[in-house]
């Protein structure tokens, strides 16, 4: 019988010039920083173990996030001071929201991957942007992707052959909150539906003009769309 292990949720940002690391580099970011937090991490089975750890679906490049999911398991309790640890010995950038804590076990948690199946994004004009931008093309896309029954995006499948991929239902919603921001939920990890990149998805609204937003993952919702 596998001995129980102690399982952790941890929600963290992920901001500012941390938007230019890729997923695998803030993944290695947050391992070296739980050991450096003297976690006791437990590890895997079999001829190569490695840390039993689980992530939230990657975020593009030169998009921030309020709330990047980690799972991980510990053989022993992370310590009463984790969270002031864990900071001490990170970027700046990252800091811990919350911290969930589960009855200790030998199965690891659902993986986050398919726990999660969607995530609300905001998307507003870059502070040099907004003198310059006129806020009622904003408005006039969004409304016009709520309107069109299609949301065609060109994707080139495993086989090298480009096809366009209807990514319409991939759109829980979208709105503006009238100075100019863009609210919108798309899909995210596994599923029927497939998932969409927030960067992709405002490059097909605003075409070259997306580059003048900055985007923010703010929050993960699950299949009956509670917040994660």
């Amino acid at each position: 019988m596998r001995a129980e292990n102690y399982q952790y949720r941890i929600k963290i940002t992920k901001l500012n010039e941390l938007k230019f690391i890729s997923h695998l580099d803030f993944q290695n970011l947050i391992l070296k920083t739980l050991r450096r937090a003297k976690c006791e991490l437990a590890l895997s089975e079999g001829f190569s173990p490695s840390p039993k750890i689980n992530f939230s679906p990657a975020l593009p490049l030169f998009i921030e996030s309020e709330c990047e999911l980690v799972n991980f398991a510990c053989t022993k309790k992370i310590s009463d001071n984790f969270k002031e640890t864990f900071e001490k010995n990170t970027n700046k950038n990252m800091k811990i929201k919350e911290i969930y804590e589960y009855p200790p076990t030998d199965r690891r948690l659902e993986s986050l991957d398919i726990l999660i199946q969607w995530a609300k994004y905001e998307a507003e004009l870059f502070e040099n942007k907004k003198n310059v931008y006129d806020f009622e093309k904003i408005i006039y896309n969004v409304e016009k992707c709520l309107s069109n029954d299609n949301l065609f995006i060109k994707k080139i499948n495993k086989k090298g052959i480009e096809k366009n991929v209807d990514f319409k239902p991939s759109v829980k919603d979208i709105k503006t909150d009238g100075n100019g921001k863009i609210i919108f939920t798309l899909k995210a990890g596994q599923g029927d539906v497939p998932a969409l990149r927030a960067d992709e998805f405002l490059k097909t609204i605003f075409k070259d003009d997306y580059k003048l937003f900055k985007i923010k993952r703010t929050h993960f919702f699950d299949k009956d769309l509670k917040v994660l």
